[in-house]
């Protein structure tokens, strides 16, 4: 039940929505062409970590791929990549984004003496999402992805490197 997705626990992250979206409904400008359950939360690796993120899972196992996908972002992120997200779901992906720590688009100002948030941008962020979106699966499908994978140009390739290089188990 995508409901009950607010009681999945997970590593410095809390749930806080889970939701049914149907088929060409809209989320921002971005209308999605298959039924998933739309699921929010927020890490907080640190005391000044504020890492706002997505996981969409496709609604019915038949309609899952299997697969696991958590997209990157470009330049300086500030947004969860609901483009991406939607033309993934479509493949039967459980798809993940993150606004990388920061809701502030292409400005660098969010980490300004911030040292906690310039991990979260750098590679924290990613992580946790990552792992969210794992525990998240295996509640709703019963069953762990039978791959993961990372996808991001521009920013997103950095993301990718520091991806594989700190955390390869994921």
């Amino acid at each position: 039940d995508c409901s009950a997705l607010v009681g999945i626990a997970s590593e410095m992250a809390t749930i806080t929505s889970a939701t049914a979206v149907a088929a060409a409904e809209s989320i921002g400008t971005i209308k999605v062409s298959a039924p998933f359950c739309r699921v929010q939360g927020v890490a907080r690796p640190s005391g000044d970590s504020t890492i706002n993120f997505e996981v969409w899972l496709p609604a019915t196992a038949s309609a899952w791929s299997g697969r696991l996908k958590v997209d990157g972002t470009g330049g300086y992120a500030g947004a969860t990549p609901v483009a991406r997200m939607a033309a993934d779901l479509a493949l039967g992906f459980v798809v993940a984004g993150s606004d990388m720590g920061h809701a502030g688009g292409e400005s660098a100002d969010c980490t300004m003496g911030q040292p906690e948030r310039v991990k979260d941008w750098g590679y924290r962020a990613h992580y946790f999402v990552t792992t969210a979106a794992k525990a998240l699966t295996h509640a709703f499908y019963g069953k762990p992805a039978a791959h993961a994978y990372f996808e991001g140009c521009s920013n997103g390739g950095r993301q990718a490197m520091m991806m594989a290089q700190r955390y390869p188990e994921l």
